[in-house]
């Protein structure tokens, strides 16, 4: 499959409940497969990519608001230099399928 590009997360801040993640990619990076054990709650800051999830497409630009269900795999490919806050539970882990 060759060296994948993936999409960077840090940790901005955390509460006694949540935690704020950054994710900041560039055009054409994937993040693959994967489900959070909690809901995330994405919003975009800047550029475009696609949400697969559960099969259908989902279309992310500047000023969208997502809720990702806990258990929910789906996938990420960055369309435009990308952007976004990740809202989860301070408990939540991110797995790779």
């Amino acid at each position: 499959m060759g060296n994948i590009k993936t999409p960077t997360l840090t940790v901005l801040n955390q509460g006694k409940d949540f935690k704020v993640f950054q994710v900041t990619g560039l055009a054409g990076m994937v993040m693959l497969n994967h489900h959070s054990t909690t809901e995330a709650i994405i919003v975009v800051e800047q550029g475009r990519a696609v949400l697969n999830l559960n099969g259908d497409k989902h279309q992310l630009k500047m000023g969208d608001v997502f809720v990702i269900p806990a258990g929910e795999a789906h996938s990420l490919t960055i369309v435009n230099d990308f952007m976004a806050k990740a809202v989860m539970a301070l408990d939540a882990e991110i797995k790779f399928n």
